[in-house]
C-alpha cells in the first residue's frame, strides 16, 4: 500500500500520510456500503425468483379428493402403472432418470436409498463389492418408467 510508505518522523510526511490513509479509510466505507446495497439488491431478486419457482413447481394436482377434477382421485392397486407413475412423480418431484431402492442392513438395521442399477451383480459389468457403486465406470442408472415395466414400483402401497 503506497499510502503507508514515506519517511517517518516528518511532521509535514506524517500529516499527509494520516490524511491519506483517513481518505483510503472514507473511500473503502462507501465501497462496502455500495456492495452492501448491491448485496441487498440481489438478495431480493434471488428471493423473488426463489418464490416463483416454488410457485411453479408446487404447482401439482391436488391428490387429497379436495378437487373434483383431480386426475389422481380414482388411483387404487388395480390402476394401470402408467397412472400410479404419474401419482409418483406429482407427490415426489426430482430426478426422473433414476429411481431409487430402500435398502437395510442386516448387521445394524441401518436404512438407506441407493439408485437401482441396470448393471448391479451382472457378470463383468458390476464389480461388487471390490469397486462401490459411487465408483463404478459401468453404472447405469434405472428410470422409473423401467422399474414400472418390471412391475415392482407402487404395488401395494395405494389402497
Amino acid at each position: 500500500m503506497s499510502i503507508l510508505k514515506g519517511k517517518k518522523g516528518n511532521p509535514t510526511n506524517d500529516k499527509e500520510r494520516r490524511n491519506a490513509i483517513i481518505s483510503s479509510i472514507s473511500h473503502k466505507e462507501s465501497r462496502l456500503a455500495e456492495l452492501d446495497k448491491e448485496r441487498n439488491n440481489v438478495l431480493a431478486e434471488l428471493k423473488s425468483l426463489n418464490a416463483e419457482l416454488l410457485k411453479l413447481v408446487n404447482h401439482t394436482p391436488d391428490i387429497t379428493g379436495n378437487e373434483t377434477d383431480s386426475p389422481h382421485k380414482n388411483i387404487s392397486k388395480i390402476s394401470r402403472s402408467e397412472e400410479k407413475i404419474a401419482l409418483f412423480r406429482s407427490l415426489f418431484r426430482g430426478r426422473v432418470d433414476v429411481y431409487l431402492r430402500l435398502w437395510i442392513s442386516r448387521k445394524t438395521s441401518k436404512k438407506g436409498f441407493s439408485p437401482v442399477c441396470n448393471n448391479e451383480w451382472v457378470d463383468r459389468a458390476c464389480e461388487k463389492p471390490r469397486v462401490k457403486c459411487s465408483e463404478c465406470s459401468h453404472r447405469s442408472f434405472a428410470p422409473v418408467e423401467q422399474i414400472a415395466s418390471s412391475g415392482n414400483i407402487l404395488k401395494a402401497s395405494i389402497p
